[in-house]
């Protein structure tokens, strides 16, 4: 199958609507370490029949809950750490919400920080994903000629 680099259109709040992942299935997850550095693949099909290979890595932390044996999306977003907030210290370690402002901070303060991105996905059934990543990779499967 020949496959096609494509791009998300995120909004402004980071919500990924273009490709519409919107009741999306999950296909496939992969979690690999190859020379330390992790990559996590997601395979998804969406519900126009679009299949997609969202590549991520350089994957710094990760977070999934809930994987079940058929899992849609109801939302993706991607955003800067920075604009997630210190809510990623809650949603990635369930630390108390008193200590997640330091946390956050000193993840900041962290060299390389500026590079880092949040890729969270919420379930309309099944799992929860939150990934701190350095590169994101978006593969669309083309038709195959008629």
């Amino acid at each position: 199958m020949n496959k096609r680099r494509i791009e998300f259109a995120v909004d402004e709040r980071g919500v990924v609507r273009s490709p519409d992942l919107h009741d999306a299935t999950v296909s496939a997850l992969n979690l690999e370490s190859p020379g330390g550095r992790r990559v996590l693949t997601l395979s998804f099909r969406t519900t126009s029949g679009l299949e997609l290979d969202v590549t991520v890595r350089g994957v710094e932390r990760l977070r999934i809950d809930d994987l079940l044996e058929a899992n849609i999306i109801f939302d993706a977003r991607i955003q800067t750490l920075r604009q997630y907030g210190s809510q990623i210290v809650v949603d990635l370690f369930g630390s108390d919400s008193d200590r997640a402002q330091s946390t956050f901070a000193q993840m900041l303060a962290q060299e390389g920080s500026e590079h880092l991105s949040v890729l969270s996905i919420s379930p309309a059934y099944g799992f929860t994903l939150v990934a701190v990543f350095r590169e994101i990779e978006v593969l669309m499967t083309l038709a195959p000629a008629p």
